[in-house]
């Protein structure tokens, strides 16, 4: 059974919120949100909408054997990361942050809000993530394009 009209809704809703249209094309949206790039990709085989959001290059860090510590700390037991999960990868060594979010949600229409409510804290988490590495803030960097064949919005 796919859930792709789930995330649709849950993107929609959080688009309204935001003052703008989201959606999925092709399973993906991209876009910026406080000056931070974020990835929505519904996975069907998973029946999951992910949350994705750039943190850092591993050779960004100040000192990426602390810098790697720290985010295993704050990953234990889901501590710093609003329930989401930072993780390295290994094609280009950069650090990501994600949040899975399971498909169908228990209530409808009530969940539609979820993304909504989700947002400050998965933001947090990044902007928290950021003050723990000594990294700076994506604002403070300079505009990093949208992966090729995002969505601009």
């Amino acid at each position: 059974m796919t859930y792709a009209a789930d995330a649709a809704r849950l993107l929609a809703r959080l688009g309204e919120a935001l003052g703008k249209e989201l959606k999925l094309e092709e399973n993906a949206c991209h876009t910026r949100i406080e000056g931070r790039l974020l990835s929505f990709f519904y996975a069907e085989d998973l029946s999951a909408l992910f949350v994705q959001a750039e943190l850092a290059e591993l050779s960004a860090l100040p000192d990426p054997g602390s810098g790697l510590e720290t985010l295993l700390r704050s990953s234990h037991l889901w501590e710093g990361t609003a329930g989401g999960i930072f993780g390295l990868n290994p094609e280009d060594r950069r650090i990501y942050y994600s949040y899975r979010l399971d498909l169908p949600l228990p209530v409808w229409p009530e969940s539609e809000v979820l993304l909504v409510e989700l947002l400050p804290l998965l933001l947090g988490a990044l902007e928290a993530a950021e003050d723990n590495l000594g990294i700076f803030a994506l604002e403070e960097k300079a505009e990093v394009p949208a992966p090729e064949g995002a969505l601009r919005v």
